[in-house]
């Protein structure tokens, strides 16, 4: 029996053990986008999900292990936590698992379930930990949810104070010291501790304090930084890191950025130094010593384009990285440089580490930096612009293809693209630069976003508003707030021939224009822009050529996504029959949606067999799949929100953060308000699903309008404007978990540990479904999915609910 007194002692170490494992899978976010090159929070949010249904299946199949003196056996779980999440993080760092080489190696395909399996290790002992005290002090659940809530929900904060004074495997390693430090608060008043538990928390907290080599991310070779590195001479001046991103400060020969640098340029441009993004998207920093003569290479590049067609006097750069762009402005003369930056940590680097090196670039008078997401500043700016240009912002062009079209890009979509026009001057320019990757995909699909958002605006003639030219790696596209005029065409052409850049499209090209310096066999650059250009063709041409070329919205924000599974073999054979670019990109998510079927299957519904109790009805059986129904509905839903309120809180670990702890609290007071309801209305309990199906149905098509409206609002309010915006969906989502096992509980007590078991199972793979989901169809769909699963989930109860009140068995 377990005394009072040992509750104060049990539930303040539920919390931080709840703490610990939330913290863990925030950081296990950033953790894969260093080391991979994305935010695969749907693959942690599986993971989590798969060690903690593990947990429960484990449990429910050998309840033995829960006997024995509670706070001891509790003490020992959250030392295994503890210790389990080091070794988890250090084993998955030592295998070889690189999605560069899935296309070769067909071994990475065991190793993405390797991965699964070792880092969901944790978050298998904190679901055990908590599952035996749930199961051994029901009549204290209320506390002991509450601590388990509340420590979850604070978790998910954790990385805000912990990223910046230790980098990502130090937050490990803090979650490793809050699990032991559970573990001495289960046992302190009932056993003296062994040598392994002191023992286990001095080594963790010497590691975190001298973070020796071997416990460094290790990072995919294919990666810029990778890269940059084994060139001779070349080594890493320093690394930052904070909850948004990790910088590496390089000095290599590698690092050359003068994107489609003329070839008639001559001289030698200034030392540069790299700068690294997540170890993936390397830009430069200039030396740069207040003489404007160093700048002349910046005249030939192509972006400085504009600034010979008319003078520009206000700028405004679009996350300038290292600052090449604002370096040419400054080569021009321009009045007034404004930048927006959402990444603290490079303005910190350039303008502190790296002042002396880029001539204190970010500390200018004439430079007006800002340090926010690009499409909340256009929610509150009210100036107007002569430019406005969105950077290149990865030395390799690698922005282009591959991993990134899973990521979310809301600075290229129909919506973003509006903003930028309506905040240009009368004459003034949209400017987007972009690499050269034949078959063409990006350059493309640019010049479709920019026609399709300009048709939507009334007075436009899209035709006489775009220019576009390229050199021999990289493309400019203008667009003009207003017609292209006969003087600016003039202009246009010499400043081409001059440095030896191609004509893409200006109004009134012709054929023999096209194609002369930087020569392809076929103009195909000319051919394709005309296609678009063309209102009557353009829709033929975007259904037959073999790449997505749609224009992106706020809702399916994924630019970088160009494959149609319709022309599948034809990209294929036009990519030189090469599948890396299809398993680097989107194709990986089926791969690994089949991977967490076959572990939640395996390692979640599996054990219940070996469950040795009666067999339910048949009858009753029928009933699982509500729990099924739920289980995909809420993950879709929790999926979705955290992709689509990146937009609104402007970077992925904080709307992870939001989502997570969020939901947790909502539908937490939910879960707790369910069985009142069930109590007191036993046949209406129906309602609950049925309801919750139809919330997610407005959400599904208000949210997004919402959360436009709300980006005016201040950072610091947004965060609670999340909050209270994903209260009321929440709550309703928390209640039809609840209400089922107490419907199952009166009819079919033996099913219970099935329906933990299959919502568990659902959940792993509906988190990767929803991802699936919303490349090819956008966040409403999903969520418009999950309403309809809910309403689903709400006849399914129904007809079970009438069966049984048929045969006598629900009370009336």
């Amino acid at each position: 029996m377990t005394h009072n007194n040992d509750l104060k002692f049990i539930c303040p170490a539920i919390f931080l053990l709840s703490a610990a494992s939330l913290h863990l899978e925030v950081t296990y976010t950033r953790i894969f986008s260093i080391s991979q090159g994305y935010y695969f929070a749907f693959m942690v949010v599986s993971i989590a999900l798969l060690g903690i249904g593990a947990s429960g299946s484990f449990l429910m199949s050998w309840p033995k292990m829960a006997h024995g003196p509670l706070c001891r056996l509790l003490s020992n779980l959250s030392l295994f936590f503890g210790i389990s999440c080091l070794f988890s993080y250090l084993t998955a760092n030592l295998i070889p698992f690189d999605l560069v080489c899935i296309s070769w190696d067909w071994h990475q395909i065991l190793w993405i379930g390797t991965y699964y399996l070792l880092i969901s290790l944790p978050f298998f002992f904190t679901g055990l930990t908590i599952s035996i005290a749930l199961f051994r002090l029901p009549d204290k659940v209320n506390f002991l949810y509450f601590s388990d809530l509340t420590g979850a929900a604070i978790g998910c904060w954790i990385i805000y104070t912990v990223l910046g004074p230790t980098d990502e495997p130090g937050s490990v390693l803090v979650s490793a010291v809050m699990g032991i430090f559970a573990s001495i608060l289960f046992g302190i008043r009932n056993y003296r501790f062994p040598c392994i538990h002191i023992l286990t928390l001095i080594c963790i907290i010497i590691l975190l304090l001298y973070s020796p080599e071997w416990l460094q991310i290790r990072i995919s070779p294919y990666k810029s930084l990778m890269s940059a590195l084994r060139y001779p001479g070349a080594q890493l001046v320093s690394t930052k890191s904070d909850p948004y991103s990790r910088i590496d400060v390089v000095d290599s020969p590698a690092v050359r950025f003068a994107p489609g640098l003329s070839l008639k340029f001559k001289q030698t441009i200034p030392s540069q130094i790299g700068l690294v993004l997540d170890g993936g998207q390397l830009n430069a920093v200039t030396n740069f010593n207040g003489d404007k003569n160093r700048l002349t290479f910046t005249s030939y590049l192509p972006a400085a384009l504009p600034y010979s067609l008319k003078s520009i006097d206000k700028f405004l750069c679009l996350e300038p990285r290292g600052g090449l762009d604002i370096l040419t402005a400054i080569y021009y003369d321009v009045k007034s440089i404004t930048a927006v930056c959402p990444y603290p940590l490079i303005i910190k680097t350039v303008r502190d580490e790296l002042r002396e090196f880029s001539g204190g670039l970010y500390l200018r008078k004439d430079v007006t930096l800002y340090c926010e997401g690009i499409r909340s500043f256009f929610q509150h700016d009210a100036k107007k612009y002569d430019l406005i240009q969105y950077s290149l912002t990865d030395v390799s062009g690698a922005v282009s293809t591959g991993i990134y079209g899973m990521s979310e890009n809301y600075i290229l979509t129909k919506e973003a693209i509006l903003a930028y026009y309506s905040h240009l001057n009368e004459g003034g320019f949209l400017l987007f630069n972009c690499y050269l990757l034949p078959p063409p995909r990006t350059e493309f699909r640019l010049i479709s976003l920019l026609l399709d958002t300009l048709e939507a605006i009334p007075g436009t003639s899209p035709s006489h508003q775009v220019i576009t030219i390229r050199s021999w790696g990289t493309m400019v596209t203008l667009l003009k707030k207003g017609p292209v005029t006969p003087d600016e065409c003039n202009r246009l052409k010499e400043f081409c021939q001059r440095r030896g850049f191609d004509l893409v499209y200006y109004p009134g090209i012709i054929l023999k224009e096209a194609n002369q310096f930087n020569q392809f066999p076929e103009p195909i650059y000319f051919q394709g822009v005309q296609k678009l250009i063309n209102p009557q063709v353009r829709k033929h041409f975007l259904v037959s050529y073999p790449f997505d070329l749609d224009p992106p919205s706020d809702d399916k924000p994924f630019f970088n996504q160009f494959f149609k599974i319709s022309h599948l073999y034809e990209a294929y054979k036009i990519l030189g029959r090469k599948w890396q670019p299809f398993f680097e990109g989107e194709y990986i998510v089926p791969i690994i949606f089949f991977q967490s079927l076959i572990l939640g299957t395996l390692f979640i519904l599996f054990p219940l067999f070996f469950l040795q109790k009666r067999k339910a009805k048949n009858r009753g059986k029928v009933f699982l799949f509500y729990f099924v129904w739920i289980g995909f509905g809420f993950m879709f839903v929790e999926i979705a929100l955290i992709q689509r309120f990146i937009l609104f809180l402007d970077h992925p670990v904080k709307s992870v953060t939001v989502i997570l702890s969020g939901l947790l609290v909502s539908a937490g007071i939910g879960s707790s308000l369910s069985s009142k309801i069930i109590n007191r209305f036993p046949r209406r309990g129906t309602i609950t699903p049925f309801f919750t199906g139809v919330v997610i149905l407005i959400y599904a098509f208000s949210l997004i309008l919402l959360l436009n409206l709300g980006l005016k609002i201040e950072p610091i309010f947004r965060t609670v404007s999340a909050f209270i915006i994903i209260f009321p969906l929440g709550f309703f989502m928390g209640m039809p978990f609840p209400l089922g096992i107490l419907v199952l509980n009166r009819n079919n007590p033996d099913l219970i540990p099935w329906a933990w078991g299959v919502n568990g199972c659902a959940s792993v793979v509906g988190a990767v479904l929803a991802v699936m989901i919303a490349l090819r169809g956008g966040f409403s769909t999903v969520l418009f999915i999950s309403s309809l699963l809910y309403l689903l989930a709400g006849l399914w109860m129904g007809l079970y609910n009438r069966i049984q009140s048929s045969e006598g068995m629900l009370p009336k």
